[in-house]
């Protein structure tokens, strides 16, 4: 769970009901620093919990530098002061896949609720990937320039707040696309360029 302080107060009852209807074993907050001291008071949950330092993960001032080179290489503008914590957030749910020691991890926007129990593997153990009608033009087109082989092929989205990922298919994603010829060495550099 991506989390900033004020928003970790506003939803702690968020947290209840992530280990009540979530099949988690370990709920993992990942901030800045000054987080660290909430998350360790937080008594209302039971699951084992955690808490990384965003920084540990990738520093926002390398982000927040991609963002700016791209806007300033490029004359874009970017909409909005939360945008570039937005993008930064993104991020640090791929990164993670890097410091994860289990096979899957779930990531969870911390401003929704899970108001009954939802499975997120059938009895296979397949997980289940939730879909959306939404379709956002900008995030298709930055895939295709990401990966100029891959268009859109379904007619819904896999934009969602929540999304179950395969470790080692997050790390081989961010190495495909480090390894496109776009502008940057770090994935999100090459994301801003695309």
């Amino acid at each position: 769970v991506p989390v900033i302080p004020q928003d970790f107060i506003r939803c702690k009852m968020n947290y209840i009901l992530m280990e009540k209807h979530l099949p988690i074993k370990k709920i993992v907050f990942i901030g800045p620093e000054e987080l660290k001291t909430e998350v360790e008071a937080l008594s209302e949950i039971k699951c084992d919990k955690q808490f990384i330092d965003e920084n540990d993960i990738i520093p926002f001032p390398k982000v927040n530098a991609a963002i700016k080179n791209r806007v300033e290489r490029e004359g874009y503008t970017v909409a909005g002061n939360s945008r570039p914590g937005w993008y930064y957030q993104q991020f640090l749910k791929m990164q993670y896949s890097y410091i994860c020691e289990d096979e899957y991890y779930m990531v969870w926007d911390s401003d929704t609720i899970p108001i009954k129990d939802i499975d997120v593997c059938n009895a296979d153990g397949k997980p289940y990937l939730d879909v959306k009608v939404e379709h956002n033009q900008p995030y298709f087109d930055t895939i295709n320039t990401l990966f100029s082989d891959i268009g859109k092929v379904i007619d819904f989205s896999f934009i969602s707040e929540h999304m179950l990922f395969k470790t080692e298919k997050m790390k081989e994603l961010i190495k495909a696309i480090e390894d496109t010829k776009l502008i940057g060495d770090t994935f999100y550099e090459k994301i801003f360029s695309a």
